[in-house]
This record gives structure tokens, C-alpha cells and sequence, in this order.
């Protein structure tokens, strides 16, 4: 089975294994489609069947061979999580009441039967996605999906699959895929919920775009796990007059789980990051650089000043940025959307910076400090640095870490 992970109130795990549902073999039609409902790990839940614009893809084998994504298809799992919902609320996850149908395949001339439905969710609730029937007409087991409390959701944006022109059926047909929108800023307090699309779709009986009103077009709005520390050694210390090491011992300060598709990771295929990182951890290490230092033996103060470049520059952000997909900036903060249609959100809150959005810290600017030592002792100035890295649950490293000094300046007496 493949790691599971809790976010929030529910309980993350991911799928690559499906069961053929309908394809649009000898319907005519202008477009490939077919589509494939996923298979949970145990315990867990499909929130919504998958459609492809082929009949499959390197992991998914059609009916008939024919023509293939190239791509690993996975879907998004849930079930509850171990946390209760908090008071007042229901349950994170429920069943669908009814199913009312999408479209049929009538008068397609279709080798197989294929029928489209929206399930109908409980009050408080909202469905996920379509689920389509197996090679018939009739409606789907309630069991086959679960519907989500709707504060746990966001509308998802849209991105069409497949239209049954030229197949001649009956109806107007057209699919949708749930995608995340993708500038997503958490407003709500605390800052640390992620948008995630499961890999469901939005269905119309039409050709046209459905409208936002469109019951299933919704992708998950959930709590990221986010690991706090503090510093242990707090600021550093002269101890003499000699002069101390460049850079104090790195620690790790804050870090936040996001699922796999967040992050780009080349190095590492689809079928490797689920079974052996399904989610990647993005943290943020803190350490002092000794930027200047005086043993001042007379008795006259002496004082030097120092411009220091701090915050992010724009070039080495480009690179950190195409290796990982994680956007560094002070206008944008620390944030995701840029890997894939899959999982946008910002990480800056996470990861200990002050705002979600423009952060202090990472703005690009030089800053002039002056460091003045009193007659017969040592002083010392220490600037904070930032390195932002991303690691696989392994804890092996994607990319080069992103370091940086942030605007930050520590200064010290020996002897006090």
C-alpha cells in the first residue's frame, strides 16, 4: 500500500491501479475518450472517476490498443482522519443520497454502453466529480465515491477533455477536468491550507463550459501538516577575542508536507514517487554567517560599516524555481501552482515568515550595518540566513537548496 499522509481532517493516499469504465471505440467521434474509476487502498475512498482524452496511458491498457497518454495516471484517496471534526461540524466525508445522470450514450453506435453521473451529495456536503458506469446504463453503487464537507473544498478551474461530437448520439456531452486555480492565497487564519484536484472531472450536457454553479466542479481545500521548531542555541555568543567561525550549526526551523504533484522532481518517475514519496517536505533551515569582526586592543572605539545583499535574487529564484517548482519571492512569498494543474498554495506562513504573501525577508536590497567595538574588546556581527530545501520522504534532496541573507543583524560584546 502507499503512504498515506493526514492533512486536516482527513486522511491522504493516492491509487494507480483503476477498472476500465467506458471508452468511445466505433462511436465515430471527433475525439478520443475513455474512462477509469480508481481503486482506494484499503480503508480509503475514490472521490470521482478519471476521464482521459485516450483510450489509455502508460499505466492504464485499453480494450482495444490504441493510442496513449504519456503519462503515469494516479488519483487522490481519502478517508477521515483521526482528528474529530470540530464541534458543531459534521463528519469530513459521506456518502453520496442519489445519483442523477449526466448523459447517455444513446444513438452513438458505441461498441460498449456508457453513462455519465453526478452524484447527489447531503446537505452541508458537495461531490468531487462524475462517476461513470461500467459498460452499462445503470446507476452506480453509492458506495463507489465519497462527497466532501463543503468547507473542505474550493471551486476548481476548468480544462476540457472531450466532447462527443460526430458520435451522433442523442445528447450534447462534454468533460471537464477539476483543476486548481492558480493563484490561491489562504485567507483564512493560520494560512496553511493547500488546494489539491484528486484527478476528478465536471460533466455537461452540452458542449459549453460549465458554469461555476456546476455542482462537482471542486478540488480539495485542506490543512497542510506544518512542523514548527524553535532555535535551540538562540543568538550566538562571543566567548573571546578570537575571532569565532563563520557560520553557526544549521537547523531546521519549519517545514510543511505537501502531496507529490506539488513539487517538481524530474529525477523521480510517477510510479517511483508513490510508492516510495508520495508526499515531499519543504523546510526552511536557519543558521548566523559571521559577517565581520573587531578585537579592538586601543583605547579608542572603532566602528566599520557593511552593506549586505539580503533577500532573494531574482536569478538564482529562476533556478531554484524550474528545479523544484516552488516560486521564492517577496511579492508571491514562498508558493506552489507553477509544478502542476494538481496543488497551488502558499508556504511562506508555514514556513515562519511573517505574511503569506509579500515577506519581508526575502525582498532583494543591500542594507548597510555598523558595527562599533569599545575600547579593549572583541564585537562581532552575525547576519541570519535562510536555505529553503526540498527533500523526498527519504530524506534525499530535490534540486539545490535556496540560501540567502535575510534582513536580519545580531551583534556582540567580549567581553560583555
Amino acid at each position: 500500500m502507499t503512504k498515506s499522509m493526514v492533512f486536516g481532517e482527513l486522511e491522504l493516499a493516492f491509487t494507480d491501479q483503476y477498472s476500465w469504465r467506458w471508452d468511445d471505440e466505433d462511436t465515430g467521434g471527433k475525439y478520443w475518450v475513455s474512462f477509469w474509476h480508481p481503486k482506494p487502498p484499503q480503508g480509503f475512498h475514490a472521490l470521482g472517476t478519471v476521464a482521459l482524452p485516450a483510450w489509455g496511458s502508460e499505466n492504464l491498457n485499453p480494450k482495444t490498443p490504441n493510442t496513449k497518454v504519456k503519462e503515469h495516471v494516479v488519483s487522490l484517496c481519502v478517508k477521515d482522519g483521526p482528528a474529530k471534526a470540530s464541534e458543531g461540524k459534521k463528519p469530513p466525508l459521506a456518502h453520496p443520497e442519489d445519483y442523477t445522470v449526466v448523459w447517455k450514450d444513446v444513438g452513438s453506435g458505441g461498441k460498449h454502453y456508457g453513462a455519465c453521473w453526478r452524484p447527489v451529495a447531503p446537505g452541508g456536503y458537495v461531490a468531487m466529480g462524475c462517476v461513470m458506469s461500467e459498460n452499462s446504463y445503470d446507476k452506480p453503487a453509492l458506495t463507489e465515491v465519497m462527497c466532501v464537507r463543503e468547507d473542505l473544498t474550493h471551486l476548481a478551474d476548468l480544462k476540457w477533455v472531450y466532447e462527443d461530437k460526430g458520435t451522433g448520439a442523442k445528447d450534447y456531452f462534454s468533460v471537464w477536468a477539476n483543476q486548481v486555480p492558480p493563484a490561491y492565497r489562504d485567507g483564512r487564519d493560520g494560512g496553511h491550507r493547500a488546494l489539491v484536484a484528486p484527478n476528478t472531472f465536471t460533466a455537461a450536457s452540452s458542449w459549453d463550459e460549465p458554469s461555476k454553479g456546476a455542482p462537482e466542479r471542486r478540488v480539495l481545500c485542506i490543512e497542510m501538516p506544518v512542523e514548527e521548531k524553535s532555535h535551540p542555541d538562540g543568538f550566538p555568543k562571543l566567548t573571546g577575542t578570537t575571532r569565532p567561525a563563520d557560520r553557526t550549526p544549521e537547523t531546521t526551523v519549519n517545514a510543511v508536507w505537501v502531496p507529490f504533484m506539488a513539487v517538481k522532481d524530474d529525477d523521480k518517475s510517477a510510479s517511483w514517487k508513490l510508492t516510495n514519496s508520495p508526499f515531499y517536505r519543504i523546510e526552511r533551515r536557519a543558521s548566523w554567517f559571521m559577517h565581520r569582526f573587531i578585537n579592538n586592543t586601543t583605547s579608542t572605539a572603532q566602528s566599520v560599516s557593511e552593506t549586505v545583499t539580503v533577500g532573494v535574487e531574482r536569478e538564482r529564484s529562476d533556478t531554484f524555481s524550474a528545479e523544484v517548482g516552488i516560486s521564492v519571492s517577496s511579492q508571491v512569498g514562498v508558493s506552489s501552482g507553477i509544478a502542476s494543474a494538481s496543488v497551488t498554495t502558499t508556504y511562506s506562513l508555514a514556513l515562519g515568515y511573517s505574511s503569506s504573501t509579500a515577506t519581508k525577508n526575502l525582498e532583494h536590497k543591500a542594507v548597510t550595518h555598523t558595527l562599533t567595538a569599545p575600547p579593549n574588546k572583541a564585537a562581532a556581527m552575525w547576519v541570519g540566513d535562510h536555505t529553503i530545501q526540498v527533500t523526498r520522504q527519504d530524506g534525499t534532496h530535490v534540486g539545490t537548496p535556496l540560501t540567502f541573507h535575510g534582513d536580519s543583524a545580531h551583534f556582540d560584546e567580549f567581553p560583555d
